[in-house]
C-alpha cells in the first residue's frame, strides 16, 4: 500500500496556483510563450487539488475519507429525486384542471343519487295507499295538509301520512332527500320556526292533493293551527270509481319543483326554496311513480278525479283547475 507521505510528497510537486508563469527564454518568439508543463501545472484549481488530495488519501487509508465516487452518485440521486417549481407548478395545474371537470359530476351523481331514493319513496308511498283504499272499501284517505295544531311528531297531529304509515311503518319515506324546507315552513304562523324541512314540520315531503282525498266536514283541515286555516264545512268522498284514468292522475307529489318560480303556481313570493335542480317526484292514483323535470309534463298530468288536467281553465271560475284539485 502506498504510504501517505510519498503520497504527499507527490502531490507537492505539482506547482502551486497562483505562482508565477516561468517564461521560456528560448523560445523563438522572445519567451512570449509559456511551454507545455508550465500550462498544464497552472490549470489545477485548488478545487480539483483538494479531490485529488481526498482520493490519494483514500487510496491509502479508506476508512479515513469515504469513497467519492459513491457520495457524488449519491448527490446525483437526491438531485433526481427532487422537484423542481415549475415540476410543482404543472402538478398543481393539472389537479386544478381535473378538479375543476370532476367536481360538478360528483355533484351531478349525488343528485341522481338523490333523485333515485326520492322516486323509491313514491312507489312505497303509492303502494301504502293502494294498500289503505284496500282495506277501507276503496275509500281514499282523509284529507289533511300543513297540520301545525300541533307539529308533527307530537301527540295529536294529523296527516294523510299517517292514515297510512302502518302499511309500512316506516317515516323516512315521507321525507325527500333533497327537502330543505322553505319560507312558509319556518315562519310563525302556520310553520315551524326552529325545524329544517317540511317532513319536519308538517310530516310530510310531499304533497296530497286535495282533489283526490277524501274531505270530511269538520275533520279535513288545510293549515290548521295559523291565520290563513281551512275548514271545511261538507263532506266529499273519494273512491277508486271517482279515478276516470287513475293511471295519468296525480294524487301526491313533491312539495317544491323548480318551475314553481312561476308565479301561476302559486309558490312565489313568500313559499318557494329550490329542493330537486331538475324536477320532483309525482305519485299517480294507480301506485306508480316517476320524475317529471318540466312543467308542460306538469300542467298535462290529470289533477282531478274526473278527468280535468292541471293545466286546463274551468271555464266556470277562469282559473287552472290545479287550483281547484291540487
Amino acid at each position: 500500500m502506498i504510504s501517505l507521505g510519498v503520497l504527499a510528497l507527490r502531490l507537492a510537486e505539482i506547482p502551486n496556483i497562483g505562482e508565477p508563469l516561468t517564461p521560456d527564454t528560448g523560445n523563438a518568439d522572445g519567451g512570449k510563450r509559456t511551454s507545455t508543463k508550465t500550462c498544464y501545472a497552472a490549470t489545477f484549481s485548488s478545487h480539483r487539488r483538494l479531490r485529488l488530495f481526498l482520493f490519494a488519501i483514500s487510496v491509502a487509508h479508506p476508512s479515513l475519507v469515504p469513497d467519492l465516487n459513491e457520495r457524488m452518485v449519491s448527490m446525483s440521486e437526491k438531485k433526481a429525486n427532487a422537484f423542481t417549481l415549475i415540476e410543482l407548478l404543472v402538478v398543481i395545474a393539472i389537479i386544478s384542471i381535473l378538479a375543476a371537470i370532476l367536481f360538478p359530476v360528483f355533484a351531478q351523481a349525488r343528485e341522481k343519487a338523490r333523485e333515485i331514493t326520492c322516486i323509491s319513496n313514491g312507489r312505497q308511498i303509492g303502494m301504502q295507499t293502494r294498500m289503505y283504499v284496500q282495506d277501507y272499501d276503496e275509500v281514499m284517505p282523509i284529507f289533511y295538509a300543513y297540520d301545525v295544531n300541533p307539529p308533527a311528531g307530537q301527540p295529536g297531529h294529523k296527516g294523510v301520512e299517517l292514515e297510512i304509515l302502518p302499511y309500512g311503518k316506516n317515516k323516512d319515506i315521507f321525507r325527500c332527500p333533497d327537502d330543505t324546507g322553505g319560507p312558509a315552513q319556518v315562519s310563525p304562523d302556520g310553520g315551524c320556526p326552529g325545524t329544517s324541512s317540511y317532513w319536519q314540520c308538517y310530516g310530510s315531503s310531499y304533497r296530497f292533493d286535495s282533489g283526490s282525498f277524501s274531505i270530511i266536514a269538520g275533520e279535513s283541515t288545510q293549515n290548521a293551527g295559523s291565520s290563513f286555516e281551512t275548514d271545511y264545512t261538507s263532506n266529499r268522498i273519494v273512491t277508486d270509481a271517482s279515478f276516470m284514468d287513475p293511471s295519468d292522475t296525480r294524487i301526491i307529489r313533491d312539495e317544491m319543483f323548480p318551475f314553481f318560480t312561476n308565479p301561476i303556481y302559486g309558490y312565489t313570493p313568500g313559499y318557494y326554496q329550490q329542493w330537486h335542480p331538475r324536477g320532483g317526484t309525482v305519485i299517480f292514483a294507480d301506485g306508480h311513480a316517476k320524475f317529471v323535470v318540466s312543467s308542460e309534463q306538469f300542467d298535462q298530468e290529470v289533477v282531478c278525479p274526473a278527468g280535468q288536467k292541471s293545466g286546463q281553465t274551468d271555464p266556470s271560475t277562469g282559473e287552472w283547475y290545479y287550483w281547484e284539485c291540487d
